[in-house]
């Protein structure tokens, strides 16, 4: 919320860095989420300030690899894709998507030889070799450079990017006009060494303690404990012994990932099935209790929930009003113009109850986007890589994704825009919860704020959710 007057003369004067010593500069985290949450979105995001969480369920080898790299990667430069004269067309072709600033880096004993940019790449065979048609008319700068010399070195020079070379001559980065001013504007998030910062989830099952030593051994900063039910004894053994070992202070939501209690799956299922609730719900008040053990420790500010339905948080509301028990904040579950479920009972409680959404999928994993439609599946996508789009491949996704993309077209806006327009401006909402595996669609998604849902344009999407009405619950 903005304040209605400030002294502050500008933005810039804001500090943004966490009270919570995990050293973020910016307040943002990008969660443990498989499809998400890479060794590359890592340096990314705390070149910028932030923090990215490893997920839980990739193997430790695997977790300790990306934490090395991480904290092998530059605080200033992006790491380059580098590709040798010899190697072909068709191998730079499959690799400049996985870089914002579109190029590959051509080199010779680690030191820049050329540039290939897919501009460079129009109209070639294939099978042509990089020597060919890299540029050669290279721009290098020294790795002593700062992000304001970098800037104004560029832009005396007209380049958008240049290699970044250490005193021998070996490649050490890549810089970009864009990268340069961002770095102006943001600082690195970095642990005591000066190393970019990563942290680690840790489940609550097996030898927990063993567990998160060996992340803390590997070199996370943070760990993250990820519990996806209120289990109580599972809950204050995780949470005690990594805040002990990591003296972390404090955690600032803590949400109950999965009702503890026999359900349906999904929040709010569309078809009534009496067998899947038969069993105990009595865990609600235990869970609360372990809860209010450590908001007064000062171990955890807020609570809420997750995939939660409308009787399950209402429930938990009656017993903290009841026994004097902290109040759930927030309800974490899925939300978008697939599927807008939420909104038949929740949303009301959300709203008088003042117990903020925070949407999950507002691009219903990518496929709003349209980048699904006709069965196409493009290298590097979520569904590509992990076939579990199945939700949203109902037999009226793809005619509801169609009528959407278009509306987007016909107004001047991007899918994305509109898909998260619309969620952004419920008046139910706490936060929308973003996933990106590129840069450039970070930078979409972030941009969509701007965008203003307007009645013709709500109006126009009802019209589309009469005719299929949450074809993905």
């Amino acid at each position: 919320m903005a304040p209605s007057k400030s002294e502050l003369s500008s933005r810039m004067e804001v500090d943004l860095r966490s009270s919570d010593k995990t050293g973020t500069t910016i307040p943002l985290v990008v969660a443990n989420m498989t499809a998400i949450a890479g060794r590359r979105m890592a340096e990314t995001v705390a070149r910028r300030g932030g923090l990215v969480v490893i997920p839980q369920d990739i193997p430790f080898v695997v977790v300790k690899d990306v934490i090395h790299y991480v904290k092998s990667r530059h605080t200033l430069f992006d790491t380059p894709i580098t590709l040798s004269p010899s190697q072909t067309v068709a191998d730079a072709a499959s690799l400049l998507h996985k870089r914002a600033h579109g190029a590959v880096v051509i080199v010779e004993d680690n030191k820049p030889v050329g540039i290939v940019t897919e501009e460079d790449l129009n109209n070639v065979d294939r099978f042509t070799q990089l020597a060919q048609v890299m540029s050669k008319e290279l721009t290098t700068m020294p790795d002593t450079v700062d992000p304001r010399q970098a800037f104004d070195f560029l832009n005396e020079n007209r380049r958008t990017l240049a290699p970044v070379v250490g005193k021998n001559g070996e490649l050490v980065g890549i810089i970009t006009k864009t990268g340069a001013l961002r770095a102006t504007l943001y600082s690195p998030a970095v642990d005591k060494s000066g190393k970019l910062l990563i942290a680690t989830a840790v489940g609550i099952n097996g030898d927990v303690a063993q567990k998160a030593a060996k992340l803390v051994e590997a070199g996370a900063d943070v760990i993250v404990v990820d519990t996806a039910h209120g289990h109580q004894k599972k809950m204050i053994e995780a949470l005690e012994g990594s805040l002990r070992r990591l003296q972390t202070d404090c955690i600032d939501l803590y949400q109950i990932h999965w009702p503890d209690r026999p359900m349906p799956w999904g929040s709010n299922p569309t078809a009534f099935k009496a067998k899947a609730y038969e069993g105990s719900e009595n865990s609600m008040l235990e869970a609360l209790e372990t809860l209010q053990t450590f908001v007064k420790q000062g171990k955890i500010r807020f609570i809420g929930l997750s995939n939660e339905s409308s009787w399950g948080t209402m429930q938990f509301l009656k017993l903290a009003e009841k026994h004097g028990l902290p109040r759930v904040e927030t309800v974490q579950n899925a939300y978008n113009l697939l599927n807008r479920t939420y909104e038949t009972g929740l949303a009301e409680i959300s709203m008088r109850e003042q117990v903020g959404l925070l949407a999950f999928s507002p691009l219903a994993q990518g496929y709003l986007t349209g980048k699904y439609l006709n069965g196409a599946r493009p290298a590097g996508a979520r569904s590509t890589l992990f076939n579990r789009g199945q939700r949203y491949e109902t037999p009226n996704a793809e005619p509801a994704i169609k009528a959407y993309v278009d509306l987007a077209h016909e107004i001047g806006w991007k899918p994305e825009e509109l898909a998260l327009s619309f969620v952004n401006s419920r008046a139910f909402l706490g936060s929308t919860i973003i996933g990106a595996t590129t840069m450039d669609q970070l930078r979409i998604n972030i941009a969509s704020i701007e965008k203003r849902m307007t009645e013709d344009i709500e109006n126009r999407i009802n019209a589309i959710h009469h005719c299929y009405c949450n074809p993905c619950p």
